[in-house]
């Protein structure tokens, strides 16, 4: 539990170093540059080492990919799909919806979701997650479903319950199987989950809008503020 639980925080944290620089590259030169720049991020991280141990670069040489490694580029390619998949959508562009398909299903190619090697079963995972979010933008069907209440209470509190799932939420587990040893392993998880539904439906509605609100004035400041 333990070994994996660092290995789960490792990569929450990677996964929050593509939001936040995507997020200070979008203001900085909008969101295509910003794409682009992630893009090419993530090639370096994915193709670093490769390029390097094809060339015969050893020792020190070698090693200067490991940050890039470190930091989780490579998941970037995933970024990249999920915001042309976005854009496709609200600028109702059919090139960006190909482009989304595209770099979703190179990445379900290329890039392993963990620190083990790609096998065949993650690569038919992450391509059933891609052709969902394409089917999902074309067939109404499926955007009907997909508007059932109790999934878009999931999608509102997801980011919240994504943040604290691995903290809280293994921590909590652990604690009831110690203190709450005669209840049933498969039953361990639901009291968890049901507190974790409350606190990440009060981080929803109480805390998100007033960070939002708080980053917006910070943001309008910073644009209306005179030169000096």
């Amino acid at each position: 539990m333990g070994t994996q639980h660092r290995a789960n925080m490792a990569k929450s944290r990677r996964l929050n170093y593509v939001f936040a620089i995507y997020t200070i590259a979008f203001f900085l030169v909008g969101w295509k540059r910003a794409t682009i720049a992630i893009f090419a991020l993530g090639l370096v991280g994915l193709l670093g080492r490769e390029l390097l141990a094809a060339a015969g670069v050893t020792g020190l040489g070698a090693r200067m990919i490991e940050p890039f490694e470190w930091t989780g580029f490579k998941f970037f390619l995933w970024f990249v799909s999920g915001i042309l998949f976005a854009k496709s959508r609200t600028l109702e562009s059919n090139a960006m919806f190909v482009s989304a398909c595209f770099f979703g299903l190179l990445a379900a190619i290329v890039v392993s979701p963990n620190a083990s090697p790609l096998v065949m079963d993650d690569r038919y995972a992450m391509i059933a997650v891609v052709l969902l979010f394409a089917t999902a933008l074309k067939w109404r069907a499926l955007q009907q479903l997909l508007e059932w209440r109790p999934l878009l209470f999931l999608g509102a509190i997801s980011y919240p319950l994504y943040l604290i799932h691995d903290t809280i939420g293994l921590g909590l587990i652990v604690l009831t199987h110690r203190y709450a040893a005669d209840i049933p392993d498969f039953l361990l998880p639901l009291p968890t989950l049901v507190l974790m539904l409350i606190i990440s439906h009060q981080v929803f509605r109480h805390v998100e809008p007033r960070l939002k609100k708080s980053i917006n004035n910070l943001l309008n400041t910073k644009v209306l503020m005179p030169a000096r």
